[in-house]
């Protein structure tokens, strides 16, 4: 697979995750703070398709292109996330379970490697970093609170938010796997040497349109 197909499959993730934040800012529309909390974090999500875009169309490609294996890993993972937002009904919680999985995924990890090579002016790489994964868990960690989330969830972001600020080799081994449980067999992860292992191979790989 060249390059540029490899990025036109990531400018379609980053597309489909502003849209399930769209479909989350529809659903709780009748909370205009909640609503528009979603529909910001869905144009931080446009904003890393426009840096990839940008990256594919001036030929800043970088030297680590992401393999098939991640990117059906990744796809299956999408699919049921959108399965998720898709259901009859979601609780506040069950959203921000859900963009805390999203966020969790290997999509940021991967924006940030296709994007290494982005040259521009300070500013440009000042908004880079601006949504990083890191702002992306801070931001979701305040709204928690500032919504009602339940204690576990405002938890699991706290712990999120400060592992994202501590180097791997810092990391004590044995730590609990802290990955989407569909990135696990069965739902169930062994314990991992980092807090931020990579993901398992997927049991349910799903195919992905390439342009």
């Amino acid at each position: 697979m060249i390059p540029q197909q490899v990025y036109d499959i990531f400018i379609q993730f980053e597309d489909h995750a502003a849209n399930m934040y769209l479909d989350l800012a529809v659903r709780f529309a009748d909370q205009i703070e909640l609503s528009w909390f979603w529909v910001e974090m869905a144009m931080e999500e446009k904003q890393h398709a426009g840096l990839l875009q940008y990256c594919r169309q001036a030929g800043m490609f970088t030297g680590a292109i992401p393999d098939s294996e991640q990117i059906q890993c990744l796809a299956g993972v999408f699919k049921d996330l959108e399965r998720r937002v898709g259901a009859a009904s979601v609780t506040v919680d069950e959203a921000f379970e859900i963009a805390i999985d999203l966020e969790r995924s290997e999509i940021n990890d991967i924006f940030a490697t296709l994007t290494a090579n982005l040259k521009g002016p300070w500013r440009v790489v000042q908004k880079k970093a601006e949504l990083s994964a890191d702002n992306h868990l801070e931001h979701l960690l305040v709204a928690a609170r500032q919504f009602g989330v339940s204690p576990k969830v405002q938890h699991k972001l706290a712990a999120l938010t400060s592992l994202q600020r501590v180097p791997d080799a810092m990391l004590p081994a044995g730590l609990p796997c802290i990955k989407p449980a569909s990135l696990c067999d069965a739902g169930n992860c062994a314990p991992a040497e980092s807090a931020r292992a990579t993901a398992a191979p997927c049991s349910a790989a799903v195919a992905v349109k390439t342009k």
